[in-house]
């Protein structure tokens, strides 16, 4: 299933200072901003033929030693999945969007002492996804 991917894309077609890149932060450069399925993801519903709704944990973390470049970015991200007409199409025809729901704004988990800090916005996605 492609919808990391996919969000991914979308996102990256926003005009941001930073480009997104999936995957958890390795911290080798500044600034860094990516996006990353939570675990606690769940099969919603199931029919008989082994289709499903799922819903997806996400997270999109960015490091910077730039406060006010973390919130442009994570500020205008969660602007554009919280719209009521925000949608995404799967490339591979795996899945078909039904929501999205933010569940977090951008708030901070940790600065060090040289100011570097870490900032998070976490969000839910429910798809469809179809036994082929």
């Amino acid at each position: 299933m492609d919808l990391e991917s996919v969000l991914q894309k979308v996102i990256n077609s926003i005009e941001l200072p930073v480009a997104i890149k999936r995957g958890y932060m390795n911290g080798k450069k500044l600034p860094e901003l990516r996006i990353y399925m939570l675990p606690g993801s769940n099969v919603i519903d199931c029919d008989y033929d082994g289709n499903k709704t799922e819903q997806f944990n996400f997270e999109i973390a960015m490091r910077a030693d730039d406060e006010a470049l973390i919130n442009e970015c994570l500020f205008s991200i969660a602007e554009m999945l919280g719209s009521t007409d925000f949608s995404v199409t799967s490339s591979d025809r795996s899945f078909l969007f039904n929501s999205l729901q933010l569940t977090s704004f951008p708030h901070v988990i940790s600065i060090d002492v040289s100011g570097v800090a870490v900032y998070v916005l976490d969000f839910q996605v429910v798809v469809d996804t179809f036994n082929k």
